[in-house]
């Protein structure tokens, strides 16, 4: 199978999990038409068993799509599902962007044009539905603790936190819609609680290659 025959399954199962393809996504050479000029980098996560998963990044290169990197990847501890909700620990299926990329480490290098925050002891992830902030980085201080009831305080979360990439999910910040939705390293256990992670060398070669349209695919494992 070619990686654009493989492109085309993955969103043929999404087609079926979702029911739509977002208007400027892409697919390969298979039965949704031809490839959009829009996207030339994409990863998958296709889940295999309950939190496990198959992660790819998969590039296009001269009309020709690739895949370049192969990894196991851990999803949301109630594997990955359809309608998310705060606190429901699964992943959520979906075509998403990657915002921006962060870290407690040092920039492994990312390209020209992609936005690398580096994590510090102000920084949190607001997951307080009645916040204001809600599904929002913020910096405390400046913002007053006292507008977020509950966060994930970026910097304790080690080595989850050391690279990672924010996904669009709930871009709109619907509260209760999910929160800090993340593709990050790994850490002792074999599953998230709604994010996608992948090891630490796995997380940096992305970043290293990430694009500025770089999406991200997930997808349901095979019924």
């Amino acid at each position: 199978m070619t990686a654009a025959e493989r492109i085309d399954e993955l969103l043929t199962r999404l087609v079926r999990e979702r029911g739509v393809i977002p208007a400027d996504f892409f697919t390969g050479e298979g039965p949704f038409g031809a490839v959009s000029v829009r996207t030339d980098s994409l990863l998958t996560v296709e889940g295999t068993e309950g939190s496990r998963a198959r992660f790819a990044l998969y590039e296009r290169n001269g009309g020709e799509w690739e895949e370049v990197l192969e990894a196991e990847a851990f999803v949301g501890r109630n594997g990955i599902g359809t309608i998310k909700r705060e606190g429901d620990a699964t992943t959520p299926v979906g075509v998403y962007r990657l915002l921006f990329d962060f870290g407690i480490l040092e920039n492994p290098g990312t390209g020209q044009g992609i936005e690398y925050r580096r994590i510090t002891p102000q920084s949190y992830y607001v997951d307080d539905e009645n916040s204001p902030w809600y599904n929002r980085w913020v910096e405390s201080p400046p913002v007053p603790r006292e507008e977020f009831a509950s966060a994930e305080h970026l910097i304790e979360l080690t080595p989850h936190y050391h690279y990672g990439a924010v996904l669009s999910q709930n871009e709109a910040c619907v509260p209760g819609a999910g929160s800090a939705i993340f593709l990050h390293c790994t850490g002792p256990n074999p599953y998230t609680m709604g994010c996608v992670a992948v090891s630490e060398e796995t997380m940096a070669a992305v970043l290293r290659r990430q694009r500025p349209q770089t999406q991200i695919l997930i997808v349901g494992g095979e019924d």
